[in-house]
């Protein structure tokens, strides 16, 4: 007797490619739902596909993402690169509203990742 599982099942699916988001540009924190395409990823793929999904529906973002993998350590930066006429942009993921999402962003603490820009540096 045997039998034969398909491959046919996306890691991110509708059941958890939901991330609610804060995001402050400066005039107070508005919330926000990112979904990130169902499909599989590595992690450079995740990043792509988050930022995407986050862009989609920030009104006009002033801003492009500068999060990082670094293969070396196993660890990603979070951040916000190239700001025009925007002072400060903040942005604040609620991992913990979606744990899966957040394990597979290495947050195994399920805690919030708060980034941005502000005042000239990043």
């Amino acid at each position: 007797m045997s039998v034969e599982i398909p491959y046919s099942w996306f890691q991110v699916n509708s059941t958890n490619n939901k991330l609610p988001f804060i995001y402050n540009m400066g005039s107070g924190n508005v919330n926000y739902t990112a979904t990130i395409a169902e499909g599989n990823y590595n992690v450079i793929q995740l990043l792509a596909a988050l930022y995407n999904a986050v862009a989609a529906v920030i009104p006009t973002p002033t801003w492009t993402d500068g999060s990082v993998y670094n293969p070396a350590t196993g660890r990603i930066t979070f951040g916000i690169k190239n700001p025009a006429l925007q002072p400060t942009a903040i942005i604040s993921y609620n991992f913990p509203a979606n744990p899966f999402l957040a394990r597979m962003f290495g947050c195994l603490n399920n805690s919030f990742i708060v980034y941005g820009y502000t005042g000239g540096s990043y």
